[in-house]
């Protein structure tokens, strides 16, 4: 099965576009707006997405999203109830940003 699985998987990596930005904030909003699951209202909505973007790349996309948002929310929860350390803050969040970049 393996073998057969693989052979899929270069033609999928080399169409695949990249989010850009605007792509990501129309993605954001439309879950806002539409809800998470409405993938194909959300991408008839919002003319920033890539002609070539499918609901399933908005869905996967969005789970990316969620998933490297809850790693820097608990961080910054956690953070955010020691009010008395704001120095301690701003140099977590600085640390994040860098991750983010790569």
């Amino acid at each position: 099965g393996a073998g057969s699985s693989s052979a899929a998987v270069p033609r999928r990596r080399e169409n695949y576009i990249r989010f850009s930005q605007e792509e990501e904030i129309a993605l954001m909003q439309g879950v806002d707006a539409l809800g998470a699951g409405n993938w194909k209202k959300i991408l008839d909505r919002y003319a920033a997405f890539h002609p070539k973007r499918t609901p399933v790349d908005l869905k996967d996309k969005y789970r990316n999203i969620m998933r490297s948002n809850a790693r820097s929310k608990a961080k910054e929860s956690k953070v955010s109830f020691q009010s008395d350390e704001p120095d301690q803050d701003s140099a977590d969040s600085g640390k994040e940003g860098d991750d983010m970049e790569m």
